[in-house]
Order: structure tokens, then sequence, then C-alpha cells
């Protein structure tokens, strides 16, 4: 269910979410 509620807030606030997308990424890239 969570994953359900984190995909409607993806569709309801895409901004935010690719931001914190980014950072996700950025903090993967640095981990690897």
């Amino acid at each position: 269910m969570a994953r359900l509620n984190l995909l409607e807030e993806t569709r309801y606030e895409k901004l935010p979410v690719s931001v914190y997308s980014n950072q996700q990424q950025a903090s993967l890239a640095v981990a690897a």
C-alpha cells in the first residue's frame, strides 16, 4: 500500500518527487 501512495504522490507532485529522485540517485552514485 505504501508503494501505491508513493505513486499517487509522484503523480500529484512531480517536481518535489523528481528532486528527491535526483538526490537519491546522487546518494547511490556516491555510495557506489
